[in-house]
């Protein structure tokens, strides 16, 4: 019986040493896999984060092309302080197309501001015949500067009338800081 019992033992013994070494390397086994899925759900994230951030950046790319094309219109619209001498080549054009002398003036000038525009007055006094000099008036208010006509009184018949037009015409600063924002 000893024989026995020293052979069952020895057999539980290995039993154990079996079951020690392979529960062993099991723990070891889970803990890479966990190891693993943790790193794998880490890389999920940042790849998550990383495509979120390329919608945004698309999001910005549409938003920067849609702000360059409103930017074109409003620099259209809305002169450079410096671009303010085609103001008047253009009013001094439209008279002409509608075979009108006229006199032209700038007055006062307030500065734009950050989130104001600035604005000159300016006069005009075009002479010639009636329907053409409101022709013209009908065609600066249609123009594509932002003005904003203060008075306008027209005089005469025929071909001996004369229009008197105060107002303002709007300009901007600080657009080519922003335009230049836009394409960096």
């Amino acid at each position: 019986m000893t024989v026995f019992k020293k052979k069952l033992l020895i057999n539980v013994g290995l039993i154990l040493v079996v079951l020690l070494f392979v529960s062993g390397s099991l723990y070891y086994i889970i803990g890479k896999f966990n190891s693993i899925n943790s790193e794998i759900l880490y890389y999920k994230e940042r790849v998550h984060a990383a495509q979120q951030e390329i919608k945004e950046y698309s999001s910005l790319k549409g938003d920067n092309i849609k702000a360059a094309s409103a930017l074109s219109i409003i620099r259209k619209a809305i002169p450079l302080y410096d671009d303010l001498f085609m103001f008047r080549a253009d009013m001094e054009k439209l008279a002409r197309i509608r075979s009108l002398s006229s006199g032209f003036s700038f007055g006062a000038e307030v500065p734009s501001g950050e989130s104001t525009l600035g604005y000159i007055n300016f006069n005009m006094s075009p002479e010639g015949d009636l329907k053409s000099v409101l022709t013209f008036i009908k065609d600066i208010e249609s123009s594509s500067y932002l003005l904003e006509l203060n008075q306008v009184s027209v005089r005469g018949s025929g071909n001996n009338s004369t229009g008197r037009l105060d107002g303002k015409i709007f300009f901007v600063e600080e657009l080519k800081k922003s335009a230049d924002l836009l394409h960096n």
